[in-house]
């Protein structure tokens, strides 16, 4: 688990940084990376989250540098809350969409969501981290490079 945790905290600062610079290519390579993943793991409710969610993560960005947002906390933040909806959408869908039960539906939520929340915390943490130090620098290096390929 705690190479997933690493793996989400990679992938969700390089896609945004993608979706920063690049644009709708940041947004087209999350789609790649989501009909890829599941042919290596196998497909499974996790896929639906993935199709979701990923591809709204560097549109996310890609949006918020068209309308000139450069503050590394506003950045921070929305990466933030976009971890934090990563939880809740897999939730959602793992409870709602497929279990096939709604009674008791947001007690089932809650409590399947909890099971999952030291994940998280960490996966916030760390991302928090990583944006506030990190983002703009590697997105800084991916416009020069991106200068370099024209």
């Amino acid at each position: 688990q705690k190479r997933m945790r690493r793996f989400k905290t990679v992938l969700l600062i390089s896609l945004i940084t993608e979706g920063y610079v690049f644009g709708i290519l940041g947004v087209i390579s999350s789609i790649i990376f989501v009909c890829i993943e599941p042919l290596i793991y196998g497909f499974g409710l996790w896929t639906v989250s993935y199709f979701l969610y990923w591809p709204l993560v560097p549109l996310l960005f890609w949006f918020l540098k068209c309308v000139g947002i450069k503050n590394r906390f506003v950045f921070t933040a929305v990466a933030l809350v976009a971890t934090a909806w990563f939880g809740v959408l897999s939730s959602l869908i793992d409870i709602g969409l497929f279990s096939g039960r709604f009674d008791n539906f947001w007690k089932r939520f809650a409590i399947y969501y909890l099971r999952g929340v030291t994940f998280y915390v960490t996966q916030l943490i760390c991302n928090a981290v990583l944006f506030l130090f990190a983002f703009k620098f590697l997105a800084s290096k991916l416009e020069k490079t991106k200068k370099l390929l024209k």
